[in-house]
C-alpha cells in the first residue's frame, strides 16, 4: 500500500497540509448539485475540501446502505491520496427521484430507466470536472455504474462490488422471508409494490435486527455493523424513505436480467468485479464463471460479503493502486 503525503505548491515553496474532517458526519454535511437546467438534483458529500490534487474515489451506494462509509475509511483513503466523494443516487435523500413512468417499466425495458440514472450521474461528474477518478459501485448501484463508465471520460478505474451478473442469487439472501419478497419483486410484477412496501416497513421497524439477519453469514460485515451501529439506523431511515416505485425498481434492476451485460460490453475498459471471501462458495463460483464469460477480472477482499470494500481498507487500496494508471 502506498504511503502518500499530501502537498501543495505556492509562491513560497511546497508545504504539507493535513486534512481536516468534521468529527461527525450528518445530513447537514451533504451538498446539493443542481444539474441540467436546475430541475435535477443530486445530494453528495466530499470528505475534506474538494482538492484536484487528490484522485477522486466516487462511491455509489446500494439500496440497503445508502450512507457513506465510516470516517476511518475516508480518512485512510485521504491519507493515501484518494478523496471520497459519496453520491446519493436518484430517489434517495434530497436527490430527485426518477420519473414514475420510467420506474414502472417492465423488466424487458428497465434498461432505459437505468441509463437515465447513469446520465444524471455523468452530469454530476462533469459539473465537478472530475478526472482520473476511481469508481466504486456497491450492490444495487452496479447497473447504473456499468452504463456510467461509457458516458464519461473521467473514470480511470471502476470497481463493481457484489454485482448480480444476471444470476438468480435471491436464494443467497437471509432470512428466508427476505428471499420470498425479493423473488416477488423481480418475478411477479403485480405483487412487486406490496413486497416493496413490506420490505421498507421491516427495514424501518427493526433496522439492527434486519441488518444482523442480512449479514449473518459474514463475520466481517457483522463486525462493521457492531462498530458503526448509528450508521445503520441512518441507513434504515434513508432507505425506508424511498418511494415504493423507486424501491421496487432498485430491486428489479439489481436482481433482474440486464440486457447490457454482453460478453463485449466491458471490452477496453479498466474494470474489476469484486467480492468478499466470506461470500458463499456457490455464489463465488457462478460469479467467476460469468466474469470469465465477459472477460472481466475478478478479485476478492479478505473478509466481508455485502460490505466487503468497507471492511478491509488496506486490501481495497492495494487493488486500486495495482489497477489504476499513474
Amino acid at each position: 500500500m502506498r504511503n502518500l503525503a499530501l502537498t501543495y505548491s505556492n509562491a513560497s515553496g511546497t508545504q504539507t497540509q493535513s486534512p481536516t474532517f468534521p468529527k461527525v458526519f450528518n445530513r447537514s454535511d451533504f451538498k446539493i448539485a443542481k444539474l441540467g437546467s436546475g430541475q435535477i438534483t443530486l445530494e453528495y458529500m466530499v470528505f475534506g475540501e474538494l482538492d484536484y490534487e487528490l484522485r477522486p474515489l466516487i462511491i455509489l451506494h446500494s439500496v440497503e446502505f445508502p450512507i457513506p462509509p465510516s470516517t476511518e475509511f475516508c480518512r485512510e483513503m485521504f491519507d493515501q491520496g484518494l478523496q471520497v466523494i459519496f453520491v446519493r443516487r436518484s430517489g434517495y435523500g434530497r436527490s430527485r427521484t426518477l420519473p414514475n413512468v420510467l420506474l414502472k417499466m417492465p423488466q424487458s425495458a428497465i434498461g432505459s430507466t437505468i441509463t437515465m440514472e447513469a446520465a444524471i450521474l455523468s452530469l454530476f461528474m462533469k459539473s465537478l470536472k472530475l478526472r482520473r477518478a476511481v469508481l466504486l459501485a456497491m450492490g444495487s448501484a452496479n447497473p447504473a455504474a456499468y452504463r456510467l463508465i461509457n458516458l464519461v471520460q473521467g473514470i480511470d478505474f471502476a470497481i463493481f462490488a457484489n454485482p448480480n451478473l444476471n444470476q438468480d442469487f435471491s436464494q443467497e439472501f437471509q432470512p428466508h422471508w427476505l428471499q420470498r419478497m425479493l423473488e416477488q419483486m423481480v418475478l411477479a410484477r403485480s405483487g412487486a409494490q406490496l413486497a416493496a412496501f413490506g420490505l421498507r416497513h421491516m427495514i424501518r421497524k427493526a433496522p439492527l435486527l434486519f441488518f444482523r439477519q442480512l449479514f449473518e453469514r459474514s463475520k466481517s460485515d457483522l463486525d462493521y455493523l457492531n462498530k458503526h451501529e448509528p450508521d445503520f439506523f441512518e441507513a434504515s431511515r434513508v432507505s425506508s424513505a424511498l418511494e415504493v416505485d423507486m424501491f421496487s425498481h432498485e430491486i428489479r434492476a439489481s436482481l433482474g436480467y440486464d440486457n447490457a451485460l454482453s460478453p463485449a460490453y466491458f471490452e477496453g475498459q479498466n474494470v474489476l468485479f469484486l467480492q468478499g471471501e466470506e461470500t458463499r462458495v456457490l455464489k463465488k463460483n457462478r460469479f467467476r464463471e460469468q466474469a470469465q464469460r465477459m472477460g472481466v477480472p475478478v478479485d476478492y477482499i479478505p473478509g466481508g460479503d455485502m460490505l466487503a470494500p468497507y471492511s478491509s481498507v488496506d486490501a481495497l487500496l492495494d487493488l486500486i493502486w495495482s489497477h489504476s494508471t499513474a
